[in-house]
């Protein structure tokens, strides 16, 4: 689910890296393995994207709507 912590789920830093690259690919959004690390859930991290996105471009793309490429 969206608010289950990535890392118990069996994430580590290469499935992180790929999201990472995965999100950079679609959206041209760039943020760290850091990122990954400090947002722990699905949930979390959609936040991270949809505020940089917003920064970009305001209203680019709902919660919602960065929830479902997941």
């Amino acid at each position: 689910g969206v608010d289950e912590n990535f890392f118990v789920l069996g994430g580590h830093s290469l499935l992180g890296a790929q999201l990472i690259v995965r999100i950079r690919d679609r959206f041209g959004v760039e943020l760290s393995l850091v990122a990954v690390f400090r947002a722990r859930t699905l949930a979390a991290f959609a936040s991270l994207v949809e505020e940089a996105l917003t920064l970009g471009d305001p209203g680019a793309l709902t919660e919602e709507e960065v929830l479902s490429l997941f």
